[in-house]
């Protein structure tokens, strides 16, 4: 299925199931949808993030979370975490939930639900290379110096971190 064509689940502005609609539609309309992110660390308190393919149409060679994309038609939040996992990094791996977020788009009238989860996995990986351009282990050190230099990061990458992983404490489980 091309991605023009891949159905989403389109929401209310609290995250009630209205329907479904294009992923064009969806970003034409502004319609509120859901997509879904999966940090994965690797046991020694590192965190994998993935370059985006120089391909792709939106943000290429941003740094994004190891794991991520829209929540289908008829799937749970975890059903297409579990699905990213396995399209972008060829794994499968237990699937701890974080949190849910509302991520309002800078300068567009666009809102996402982020269904965020984590997992421990330290690889090997089979890259898609048409999603991913590669991936890399960060220290939490690292990703700090990321954000303060102004690397191209996702925006969504960015929020998660800021508003969960900024806090020492709530990188210890990790």
């Amino acid at each position: 299925m091309q991605n023009a064509e891949e159905l989403l689940t389109w929401v209310d502005m609290n995250d009630a199931v209205l329907g479904q609609a294009t992923k064009e539609e969806v970003y034409a309309k502004y319609l509120p949808h859901r997509i879904v992110h999966v940090h994965v660390y690797d046991g020694n308190n590192r965190v994998l993030l993935q370059q985006r393919s120089k391909n792709k149409d939106y943000l290429p060679l941003y740094w994004c979370t190891a794991a991520c994309g829209h929540v289908r038609t008829g799937e749970s939040y975890e059903q297409a975490a579990s699905r990213e996992l396995r399209e972008e990094l060829g794994i499968e791996s237990p699937l701890e939930f974080v949190a849910k977020d509302c991520f309002e788009v800078s300068g567009m009238n666009l809102r996402k639900f982020i269904g965020f989860f984590s997992t421990c996995h330290a690889g090997p990986f089979r890259i898609n290379n048409e999603e991913v351009e590669k991936a890399e282990f960060f220290t939490w050190d690292d990703v700090e110096k990321m954000l303060l230099r102004k690397e191209k990061m996702h925006p969504e990458l960015e929020f998660l971190f800021k508003k969960h992983f900024l806090n020492k404490n709530d990188r210890q489980h990790h």
